[in-house]
């Protein structure tokens, strides 16, 4: 096994070059984003307590919003965007959330809740487990197991 070096985590730090959906149909909105962590970001008071005290809640609540199972109160919605807006400046690296609302734009909901997934490392996690469930597939279907004649894979 070999020790992860500083340039590998430097390299980490910064972030990765991610493809999400576009201002334009088009053309794809590419950006580096940044991974981190919500109790890292309530440590150092870049999400005010109040927030992070009921973060499960209000994802929750903007789950179920999306969903159609409810109607949001005045107080949800601002709690929403408040943490919506600090988890963007966290996680966009290049561009930041700053410079594009600085040129009077704005990201759609659905490129905001990609940018916040993926800062979330829910991209590549879904990697990793494609690669179980083949193999998961490929042990269903027998491939790759070998069979002796004295077992059978169904006893």
């Amino acid at each position: 096994m070999k020790i992860t070096s500083l340039q590998e985590l430097k390299q980490i730090s910064e972030g990765e070059v991610l493809e999400f959906p576009g201002f334009v149909d088009d053309k794809p909105f590419v950006a580096r984003v940044r991974r981190f962590s919500l109790m890292g970001l309530a440590t150092s008071g870049k999400i005010p307590n109040p927030l992070i005290m009921h973060a499960q809640r209000i994802f929750d609540n903007a789950d179920m919003a999306m969903k159609g199972e409810k109607k949001l109160t005045k107080k949800e919605n601002k709690e929403i965007k408040e943490l919506e807006n600090a988890l963007l400046h966290e996680a966009l690296v290049e561009p930041t959330y700053q410079e594009i609302l600085d040129l009077n734009m704005d990201l759609s909901p659905i490129q905001k809740a990609l940018i916040i997934e993926a800062s979330q490392g829910e991209t590549s996690r879904l990697n990793h487990f494609r690669n179980i469930s083949t193999n998961i597939e490929n042990i269903k279907s027998g491939k790759g197991i070998q069979q002796t004649p004295e077992r059978n894979i169904e006893d």
